[in-house]
């Protein structure tokens, strides 16, 4: 892990769907899916878990090093005590990166696997290829957000649900459509020119956020990431309703309002 987080730090460690004080361990079939790009040198971490990791890219992308950034579903044991464990270890590897999220279907794992890999490539609305980063909650997030109701079919299909990390280090739970099987279809996600400006609208916030987290002098220790990006998102808003894009403005009212935040917090804690 980075030395600087991305996200808050996990708010508990139960599994997503469990209740506070809920003691039972649901064991319906769940994989996690992790966006290995956060944590490139814990693969021997995760292999020492004892359970089957499924990286997304093999036999799919070659590249130097692309075998470490590769994401990956962890196929989450059914035993109540093994799923305990081995997801408190994937919480520890995750702590304060929005790399983990969980897939619950009744797919078989590799089933599943493949149909990430069939959504993981798009196309922009001028036929430029991307990769989607499905595996870092808040661009997966943001992409749901973005989708047509056709396109979310596609991508939901065959889920139970799918539960997705919050900059808050807590879980926001997307239904499935567990209703219809996963889907074949091979093509790439196309965007259109407005989905595409969404997106981007969507990421400069986060672009801010980590560009402050970075420079412990922009940030005073007590400040969390959640507070850093709720500020730069009402800095955004704010130059929105003027008609204002300037990045660089963006990034300067973001830092004083992340400055203000701070000594207002300490005038409240002055005795």
């Amino acid at each position: 892990m980075a030395d600087a987080p991305w996200i808050d730090p996990w708010r508990h460690s139960r599994l997503p769907w469990q209740a506070p004080g809920d003691q039972c361990v649901d064991a319906r079939p769940a994989c996690a899916l992790l966006d290995m790009a956060f944590a490139p040198d814990a693969w021997t971490q995760l292999r020492a878990l004892a359970v089957d990791v499924v990286p997304l890219f093999t036999h799919r992308y070659t590249g130097k090093g692309l075998d470490r950034l590769s994401p990956c579903l962890v196929v989450l044991p059914d035993e109540a005590r093994a799923r305990e464990r081995c997801w408190q270890a994937l919480l520890d590897l995750s702590n304060g990166a929005p790399m983990l999220s969980v897939l619950r279907s009744t797919g078989d794992p590799h089933a599943l696997a493949e149909h990430l890999r069939g959504i993981w490539e798009g196309r922009s609305s001028t036929g430029q290829p991307w990769l989607l980063r499905w595996a870092d909650g808040r661009a997966a997030a943001r992409l749901l957000d973005a989708l047509d109701d056709a396109q979310r079919t596609r991508v939901l299909g065959g889920l139970h649900d799918w539960h997705l990390p919050t900059r808050i280090g807590d879980w926001m739970c997307v239904t499935g459509k567990g209703g219809v099987p996963f889907d074949a279809d091979a093509r790439p996600l196309t965007f259109t020119a407005a989905q595409e400006a969404a997106l981007r609208s969507g990421s400069q916030a986060d672009a801010i956020t980590r560009f402050i987290l970075q420079r412990p002098v922009l940030r005073p220790d007590a400040t969390l990431p959640s507070q850093v990006h709720r500020c730069a998102e009402h800095v955004l808003a704010r130059l929105a309703r003027r008609g204002i894009d300037h990045p660089a403005l963006a990034h300067r009212m973001t830092i004083k309002e992340v400055a203000v935040r701070n000594g207002r917090h300490g005038e409240d804690e002055t005795p």
